[in-house]
């Protein structure tokens, strides 16, 4: 409820902006939120933007949606063009080497266990990029986002509802 009322005013011109561009609002929705992800803005904020913008159904697919390509893009830039300056930052951070120490055959497990964590995954997504782990056991990991996702959205449609946005 407090949510609601904070964001009453802003988020009717974003609704209503949103609205009006039709069939592209997801789209719109998917590619912003992705790319507000890489540059750390948290998920969970733009998770109960989708909840209240789109509804829990529609915006647990549109929020994995932009989680998946936020963390595609993110593993890429960081593999071909940061992966030196991640590596001089993870020698100052060791703790950060994790995914190299563990077995490869424990690595994607990591990964998943990791998602399932309540935290903004911009810095997984670079160190993960610059380790040995591979981009297919990478993405199949992202599936451990989704019980996070969904209690984020679900935080946006309860909210769209008490304040009556339906």
């Amino acid at each position: 409820a407090m949510l609601a009322y904070f964001v009453d005013a802003d988020l009717t011109r974003l609704e209503r902006w949103v609205k009006g561009l039709g069939h592209w609002g997801p789209v719109i929705f998917v590619f912003g939120t992705a790319m507000l992800c890489i540059l750390f803005v948290p998920q969970g904020m733009l998770s109960v933007a989708g909840g209240i913008l789109f509804g829990l159904g529609p915006g647990l697919l549109y929020v994995f949606l932009s989680e998946c390509l936020s963390a595609t893009l993110s593993f890429l830039i960081a593999r071909n063009f940061l992966r030196m300056r991640v590596n001089q930052w993870m020698e100052k951070h060791p703790r950060l080497g994790i995914f190299d120490r563990a077995p490869s055959d424990r690595r994607m497990h990591l990964m998943f266990l990791m998602r399932l964590a309540p935290a903004n995954f911009s810095l997984l997504n670079y160190v993960c990029a610059v380790s040995k782990v591979r981009l297919v056991s990478y993405l199949a990991a992202l599936v451990g986002v989704l019980p996070g996702n969904l209690c984020t959205v679900y935080v946006g449609d309860v909210a769209r509802h008490v304040s009556g946005r339906l």
